[in-house]
């Protein structure tokens, strides 16, 4: 075993032992660090302290006023002994969530067991993926090694998703402990299951060997607390979270099936707005083909994979009551049902790796478990995937091996721009809906957006990697959708220019068809778009292109036989916060806006929060910067 129970238990222990831990939990299952007073920490030092907001201009300068209050520590540039903050509670296999911030040319380290490191540093607008930048993995270190050969076994980040210094950033991590048997004696390495910074995917199953570089404690162990360390600059943390994850003990038994042959059509009625083939049948109209039982969960009989359905009935014995997810992945329709009551549906004819999650509360003991699998497409090999976890567990496969297929991956058709910026036409998925008119423009310096050329609106920033576009240029790209693949800020699909009758009405939604005719873009010199178009007879151009090195976006909009009332929003957020004149905070610290005061720029109130507002004179250019 990988944990005797023994030791299992121990952690237990060190975890309920510890008091103040909060309830108010950001995601079911995690605990919350209460950041109410240095309680919770060993040892804390003068350097680090709790207040409620930082107040100052973090993206210049590292002069900031800590506004008193709750619910954020921070490490200030002050000297002392010992730049370590230790929790008191010690873990082992865990989920970590927590928010943080730097200030410019900032850096810290997040010491999971306080052994194994996270970078955290100013790496904004740093084009190249370097050990060095934000969510790099640090590296171990020797002195006993020749030459430059010193540190090893560090990892930098897939891609560099830092965002601009004094704004809050996200970090979530998955890490397994070292494996130590009954004995004492490690027989696994450590390892980061899966780093996210900024919700992207930046390492994946990196193994490390032992304690870090710089890391507070030289040996392994299988539990340890969570270290911060500060550098230089200001580093502030916010919503430090964990689950903890232990081993799920379930089993299946009693397993059987029935199997019915050929193609099933639906008996929906014909004004269904499903097609047959996404319509589950009522398999008490068809005959069975065959029945017996089996020793694992799997759609393979071995009665071939043409067209069938084959529905599924077992026990499933849960260990202890909890809130249970289950996860539901096929090639065609499938179905689940725990105690008679139908959990999950599933209606797809593609093999995306998309699952469908449900939650249900069960109690220890067995329960019924029913599985229908409809393969209603016969180009396709026969898949289905069935999982379990608990709030504080692994995720447990319930199904053999056999039941899904040896996977045919198409290696992803990505584009990043080299020298000159580039755009693409496509369709791009923006919340529910599906934008028929949007364009991407990404450059070398990995500054990317996407535009509505419909509503004239710039819908979404983000930094990294451009754009995946498998889904158009793979076989028939039927879809004809692109996929921006860095760490996106999603703006707004309203239209960014509007004539509104007085100064309380509300900013539209969308551009009439009538009042609207696309012009196209022309590029200048070094390839940036400009868009153009005609609204109610006023010409407009809206050109968007990089700036400082790849740092912000500079808009710079200007319309000609401008209407009287012509308003440009500039953005639309819950909060806009003023830092200096002409210089805006947006939303909880998320992006700034930078915009010259002699373009007489405005905040009003909405029901929804903030609007910074220009009111547009006729050939007067509008510029404004978009810095994240």
């Amino acid at each position: 075993m990988r944990k005797v129970k023994a030791i299992v238990s121990l952690i237990l222990l060190i975890v309920m032992c510890v008091p103040l831990i909060q309830a108010q939990n950001p995601k079911p299952g995690f605990v919350t660090i209460s950041l109410n007073d240095l309680g919770l920490f060993r040892r804390a030092e003068k350097g680090w302290k709790i207040g409620s907001a930082l107040n100052g201009d973090l993206y210049s300068s590292s002069v900031i006023n800590l506004a008193k209050g709750t619910g954020i520590l921070v490490s200030l540039p002050q000297e002392s002994e010992n730049p370590n903050l230790q929790t008191m509670v010690e873990t082992g296999d865990l989920e970590l969530d927590l928010d943080f911030m730097l200030s410019k040319g900032a850096d810290a380290r997040v010491y999971l067991q306080g052994r194994y490191g996270i970078q955290l540093s100013d790496s904004w607008a740093v084009p190249a993926s370097r050990l060095a930048n934000c969510g790099g993995i640090t590296e171990r270190w020797d002195e006993g090694r020749p030459g430059m050969n010193k540190g090893y076994e560090g990892m930098a980040p897939l891609m560099n998703v830092c965002r601009a210094p004094g704004l809050w950033q996200h970090l979530s991590i998955v890490f397994r402990s070292p494996h130590i048997n009954a004995s004492g004696q490690k027989v696994g390495n450590a390892s980061f299951e899966e780093v996210y910074l900024n919700g992207v995917l930046i390492h994946s199953r990196v193994q490390v060997s032992g304690p870090a570089r710089n890391a507070p404690f030289t040996d392994e162990k299988l539990v340890g607390p969570l270290v911060l360390q500060k550098g230089q600059g200001v580093v502030a943390f916010r919503n430090i979270s964990y689950r903890l994850i232990h081993p799920l003990e379930v089993r299946l038994d009693k397993i059987k099936y029935r199997y019915y042959k050929g193609a099933l059509k639906s008996q929906s009625s014909s004004t269904s707005n499903q097609s047959s083939n996404q319509s589950f049948p009522d398999l008490s109209k068809f005959t069975i083909a065959s029945q017996d039982t089996l020793s694992q969960l799997t759609w393979n009989t071995g009665k071939g994979d043409e067209l069938f359905a084959i529905d599924i009935e077992a026990e499933i014995h849960i260990p202890t009551q909890d809130n249970y997810t289950f996860s539901l992945l096929t090639y065609g329709l499938g179905r689940v049902y725990i105690d008679d009551k139908m959990l999950i549906e599933r209606i797809t004819n593609r093999w995306n790796h998309s699952y469908r999650k449900e939650q249900v509360n069960l109690s220890p003991g067995a329960h019924k478990l029913r599985l229908v699998y409809v393969k209603n497409v016969a180009e396709v090999k026969g898949a289905l995937a069935l999982s379990i976890q608990g709030l504080n567990t692994d995720k447990k496969d319930l199904q053999d091996k056999s039941s899904t297929p040896i996977a045919e991956f198409t290696d992803p058709v990505v584009i990043n721009p080299q020298s000159k910026p580039y755009l693409l036409r496509s369709f791009l998925n923006y919340g529910s809906m599906k934008l028929t008119h949007a364009i991407s423009v990404g450059d070398a310096t990995h500054t990317n957006y996407s535009y509505d050329m419909k509503q004239g609106a710039l819908i979404q920033v983000w930094r990294g990697e451009f754009l995946d576009v498998t889904d158009m240029w793979v076989q028939r790209g039927e879809p004809q959708l692109a996929m921006p693949l860095g760490s996106l800020v999603s703006l707004s699909d309203a239209p960014s220019l509007a004539v509104l009758p007085d100064a309380g009405a509300p900013w539209p939604d969308s551009i009439a068809y009538d009042d609207m005719q696309i012009k196209g873009y022309t590029l200048d010199s070094l390839r940036y778009p400009a868009f153009n178009y005609l609204l109610r007879g006023a010409s407009v151009t809206d050109k968007i292109s990089t700036a400082e090195l790849g740092k912000s976006l500079l808009r710079e909009v200007k319309v000609t036989n401008a209407p009287a009332k012509l308003f440009l929003r500039v953005t639309a957020a819950k909060k806009i916060s003023i830092v200096s004149e002409g210089f805006y905070r947006i939303d909880d610290k998320s992006y700034y806006i930078r915009i010259d005061k002699r373009a007489k720029p405005f905040i009003r109130q909405t029901s929804k929060g903030n609007e910074l507002m220009v009111p547009v004179v006729n050939d007067a250019p509008i510029s404004y910067y978009f810095t994240w």
